[in-house]
């Protein structure tokens, strides 16, 4: 009982008030230290996390097929192969340039801006003093380069699952590619 009357005492004086916020303040910092993925910024996030974030409504298949990630924010879905465990946030920062620099939208290019040079300069920094097409050049063929990545771009169409191979060099995309019949909640190809 004292030591309930005590704390209500301490507690109750101005003192205590500025005893209390001492207190939320340190449980806060403390908190906020402990915390892991905690990030400060959105640019330090990898290229598929943004993309997720940036468009809830689409789709993505972070290993659908045996080594892949394949992000679908329109018609279109980048694929990036030869994705290993620790190649995943590199490939998802592929993703993102593909989609960033091949799939123009003037609105999102404006806002994303900075977390494309973040994702730039993490990647192949040299790349940062081209223009457009040479920066998404640059970066595909650097991350291409450190880990053996292949690019493609992919739509589905009436039970068909079609996809061209995508070139690190403009005009990026190939006449290579296929089309395959989907089997229903399969992808029926695996990386190459």
């Amino acid at each position: 009982m004292f030591e309930t009357d005590y704390w209500d005492a301490a507690l109750s004086d101005s003192s205590g008030d500025a005893m209390r916020t001492f207190a939320i303040s340190v449980l806060l910092a403390v908190g906020l230290a402990a915390t892991p993925g905690v990030r400060a910024a959105s640019d330090e996030m990898h290229g598929l996390a943004i993309l997720k974030n940036d468009y809830p409504e689409a789709k993505s298949w972070p290993l659908a097929a045996k080594g892949s990630i394949e992000f679908c924010g329109g018609d279109w879905c980048q694929e990036v192969m030869g994705v290993g465990a620790k190649s995943f946030k590199e490939a998802g920062d592929a993703a993102f340039v593909l989609f960033y620099f091949l799939d123009r939208d003037e609105e999102y290019t404006r806002r994303r801006s900075d977390a494309a040079d973040s994702i730039i300069a993490r990647s192949a920094k040299q790349c940062l003093v081209q223009n457009a097409d040479l920066r998404a050049s640059c970066v595909l063929d650097s991350l291409q380069k450190k880990f053996g990545f292949k690019y493609r771009r992919v739509q589905y169409d009436m039970g068909y699952r079609c996809h061209s191979e995508i070139a690190v060099a403009p005009p990026f995309f190939t006449q290579k590619g296929k089309c395959a019949r989907m089997r229903k909640g399969a992808f029926p190809e695996q990386a190459d």
